[in-house]
């Protein structure tokens, strides 16, 4: 029996402080390739936990700008990143800002982490944010499940949840957390095994009308399985599929 669960939305500079540098002797990675963020098609991929969505009070979003970055050097380039959302998550006496971040295919965690850098970098002086943390993804489509990439914060003494004990734009106290992911490209699922797994969240949503008991895992994917004219084996694989590329580390 397979269960799948739908996991909603979130969840889950001053000048005279010092930026963000990045890592003692690393260089920016290399890339080879340049690549589209993924078309913006379905909509459907923490504070403290990645596996889990995470859900902050008061929290308004804001479509944010596409966000296109590349290195200083004109020999060395990061990859690019599309930033597609920012949501004020803050409460009183805290300032907190999520971003959520899509990355190219076959970006590295070195990669993750010089993005990650260099977007504090700038949200500190634009913003003077008592806390920022950053989801990433590879999916548009998949921005409403669990970060498949990892989450990257930066907070006083490297705690979310201490956001308040400090004044906005002191930045001496703060320690990145970084619980991003070295991930597995040939897992990355296909357009088509994507296309199923909302089709059947659909479909799970739409015979979801008894107040007394769920509609079964099965019924749901026979019901996807006859509706697309395909075996039901091909949307239980496309759902695996789907999940296989957001847990895997």
């Amino acid at each position: 029996m397979l269960v799948v669960v739908v996991l909603g939305p979130f969840l889950e500079e001053e000048p005279d402080s010092p930026p963000i540098a990045a890592e003692p002797g690393a260089e920016p990675p290399a890339t080879t390739t340049t690549q589209q963020a993924p078309p913006q098609t379905a909509a459907a991929e923490q504070s403290d936990a990645i596996t889990t969505s995470t859900r902050a009070p008061a929290t308004t979003s804001t479509a944010a700008p596409a966000t296109t970055s590349t290195a200083a050097s004109t020999t060395t380039s990061i990859p690019q990143f599309d930033v597609v959302e920012e949501s004020d998550i803050s409460y009183p006496g805290a300032t907190r800002t999520r971003l959520e971040v899509i990355v190219e295919e076959g970006t590295t965690r070195d990669s993750l982490r010089f993005i990650a850098q260099q977007l504090a970098a700038q949200y500190r002086e634009t913003h003077e944010y008592q806390a920022l943390i950053i989801f990433f993804y590879h999916y548009r489509e998949l921005t409403d499940e669990t970060a498949s990439l990892g989450v990257w914060d930066d907070s006083p003494y490297g705690d979310w949840g201490r956001a308040a004990d400090v004044a906005r734009g002191d930045y001496s106290t703060h320690e990145p957390t970084d619980k991003t992911k070295e991930k597995d490209w040939s897992l990355l699922p296909t357009p088509d095994q994507l296309a199923l797994f909302h089709a059947y969240n659909f479909m799970y949503d739409l015979m979801d009308t008894d107040e007394f008991g769920l509609p079964s895992d099965d019924d749901v994917m026979a019901a996807v399985a006859s509706d697309r004219g395909i075996s039901v084996v091909a949307v239980e694989e496309a759902i695996l599929a789907v999940f296989d590329w957001i847990f895997n580390e």
